[in-house]
């Protein structure tokens, strides 16, 4: 019997239920779902959760097409999934919790005694920790608002003891870019970081398409032998290691114009983009400072000075 909050389920079968993370000043508890698919047969534990920011949900259909798809009778192994970690920002269509502006994934292992979200970060690594999974993925969907896109990249730590296990899942996901990091300062907190200095294998995988998530995720089952089949490959694959990430914003307001697209190489001095006013009058010139790869391109949009429009990747 595999349990998880009040979620249980024995060989051959699949269980839900809820992960009582905190409860609200009213008492009301804040409960996370959970969905556990326990294997007949013998295998590896695998945990996938979605949506740690709320409005990230792209994932959250890919997931449970997977599971949907799943029969625990002919499973190796656990999938232990959670479609919504983050269920207060994903009721409230907000990234946070709501409550408190902070960014869960910056602050793992969270804290038992700290705030409202350092406590609820923390509820969910220990009880991470206490599932013993084999695997951790830590699904994403980086938003690019007003028509943007962005590339579909999976990252994981490269300075773990257990990099080259996270680095082969990473690449059965079938997506373009691998991100191999961990010494990003920004990412010092985030669960994929954490989780993988912990000695457990953990990859990130960010995409806003759910047929995407979805193939990533059954083609990590794949990999791992937890269902037949291999793996769908990507077209094309290429790994940046200890890259930089370089955020892009305006300094004027007015509206936005892209004159590159995600994926395309960029030198330094290139022009990036435009902003006009609502004359028509180009009033500032996006110049790239450095040479990259475009992981991410805003939309045409209306602009404020400090709005970030592009994300660039910067090999090292």
């Amino acid at each position: 019997m595999v349990e998880v909050g009040t979620a249980s389920a024995g060989p051959g079968q699949k269980g839900t239920g809820f992960l009582r993370v905190l409860e609200l000043s009213d008492g009301t508890p804040v409960n996370v779902p959970v969905i556990v698919a326990n294997g007949r047969e013998q295998g590896p534990t695998l945990w996938i959760q979605c949506a740690m920011h709320g409005t990230e949900v792209a994932s959250v259909y890919g997931l449970l097409q997977t599971l949907k798809e799943i029969d625990p009778t002919r499973l190796n192994g656990t999938l232990i999934a959670i479609p919504v970690v983050n269920i207060m920002g994903y009721n409230m269509r907000e990234r946070n919790l709501v409550l408190e502006a902070t960014n869960l994934n910056r602050i793992f292992p969270g804290d038992p005694e700290g705030s409202f979200t350092e406590r609820y970060v923390h509820v969910i690594y220990e009880t991470i920790k206490k599932s013993k999974p084999d695997y951790v993925v830590d699904a994403h969907g980086v938003y690019a608002s007003a028509g943007g896109d962005t590339v579909d990249f999976v990252l994981y730590n490269g300075e773990a003891k257990v990099a080259d296990k996270s680095k082969e899942l990473a690449k059965s996901s079938g997506f373009e870019v691998i991100l191999e990091d961990g010494s990003s300062e920004v990412l010092k907190g985030a669960l994929v970081n954490v989780i993988a200095r912990d000695g457990i294998p953990a990859i990130c995988p960010e995409t806003e398409k759910a047929p995407k998530a979805h193939q990533a995720f059954t083609n990590f089952l794949k990999h791992l032998e937890m269902i037949e089949g291999k793996p769908t490959p990507a077209t094309r694959q290429k790994l940046y290691r200890d890259p930089t990430y370089k955020g892009i914003s305006v300094n004027r307001g007015g509206l936005f114009h892209p004159e590159i697209e995600e994926r395309d190489v960029i030198s330094k001095g290139q022009l990036l983009g435009v902003v006009t006013n609502l004359f028509g009058d180009e009033i500032e010139r996006i110049i790239s400072p450095v040479d990259g790869f475009v992981l991410v391109r805003e939309g045409a949009y209306q602009v404020k000075p400090g709005d970030t429009v592009f994300w660039i990747v910067t090999p090292q």
